[in-house]
């Protein structure tokens, strides 16, 4: 066992100066610790600086790694844009669908009032081999005159008021539901292009003017107008796409 009893071999032994910091000395009589437990103290208390290091983790990050902080609201999602979306393609299917109402009913009152002008009390006219007949008629009845023969009061409530209902719940199904396709768009623009030129004939004269019958020698249909193909069309774009959706 060393015993040092000189403080300046005790210095040169740590190799610290007086002026960095004081040297407790043993006093005579006791002996230092062995050098090889000094550093097995040091390993067990870990690496020079980690106390540093955890209380730095708890303080925050360095000043030269810390992020600014920008000044200002936070910004919020902007959920304006997909109502922007939503009113957008309510506008064009608006659009589609008043340009092919506005278009159908304005061909089938023409039409009609060209027939009132021309076909009313004169024969048929003939045409394509007599493949299609003009003749004016009157209809009081619905499509194809159906129900002509019941009283007016039915037909009044069926063919009037019960169809101005139907074409106002097609119109607000077609407003509230965006998820129609192009196709379904046109087919119910022509339901309720058809329903509204019956409705106005209905409202104006009390019953619907028709002038067309397609046949081809004894097989003919009734008297039909304008109004009523719109809605046969209609019908016909509906049945083509459900058979599409059902093949796939």
């Amino acid at each position: 066992m060393l015993r040092c009893r000189d403080p300046g071999h005790a210095r040169a032994l740590h190799g610290q100066s007086s002026a960095d910091q004081r040297v407790h000395l043993p006093h005579p009589g006791h002996s230092l610790p062995p050098h090889g437990k000094s550093r097995r103290r040091r390993r067990a208390a870990g690496p020079r600086g980690a106390g540093r290091n955890q209380v730095r983790g708890l303080l925050g990050p360095k000043p030269s790694t810390a992020r600014p902080v920008r000044s200002g609201r936070r910004r919020r999602p902007r959920r304006w844009r997909h109502s922007v979306v939503v009113m957008m393609k309510s506008l064009r299917y608006a659009a589609l669908l008043g340009a092919i109402v506005v278009s159908c009913v304005s061909c089938d009152q023409a039409t009609k009032s060209m027939a009132t002008a021309h076909l009313a009390g004169r024969p048929p006219i003939s045409l394509l081999g007599d493949t299609i007949r003009l003749s004016y008629a009157e209809n009081p009845g619905g499509f194809l005159s159906l129900g002509a023969d019941l009283p007016g009061w039915i037909r009044s409530w069926a063919f009037g008021v019960l169809a101005l209902v139907a074409v106002l719940a097609v119109l607000i199904v077609a407003i509230r539901h965006h998820s129609l396709d192009r196709l379904q768009a046109i087919a119910v623009s022509l339901l309720i292009a058809g329903g509204v030129g019956n409705i106005i004939d209905r409202m104006m004269y009390g019953v619907v003017r028709d002038f067309l019958n397609v046949g081809v020698g004894p097989f003919r249909t009734g008297v039909f107008n304008v109004a009523d193909l719109v809605i046969t069309a209609a019908g016909m774009l509906l049945v083509t796409r459900s058979w599409k959706e059902r093949s796939r």
